[in-house]
């Protein structure tokens, strides 16, 4: 029994090594394909714009609020990029029907 389980694992691990790659290359190519929104995604988003900027104004005012506890934990930079800055891009720099 131990003779076959040596040529079996062989043969999956080379198996697998040969189909990783191919894989990948699938999922950059889909990543590559740009589509026009809808226009069901644009009206959508006509309504999801004021939504992002309270969460913006929210963000702003927590920013500041929980100022000092992030000044101490030395993580001003993520909590402003994560309250301020992506809010921001979603409200005023993200094109009409894109996904966030």
């Amino acid at each position: 029994m131990p003779k076959i389980i040596k040529p079996v694992i062989s043969i999956l691990l080379a198996s697998a090594l040969l189909l990783v790659p191919m894989g990948s290359a699938a999922l950059a190519q889909d990543s590559w394909q740009e589509e026009t929104p809808s226009g069901g995604a644009m009206m959508a988003d006509l309504f999801f714009r004021p939504l992002c900027f309270v969460s913006l104004v929210a963000g702003s005012a927590l920013f500041v609020v929980g100022l000092p506890f992030t000044a101490t934990g030395g993580n001003i930079d993520e909590s402003y990029d994560a309250l301020i800055v992506k809010p921001a891009q979603m409200t005023f720099s993200r094109p009409l029907g894109q996904d966030p």
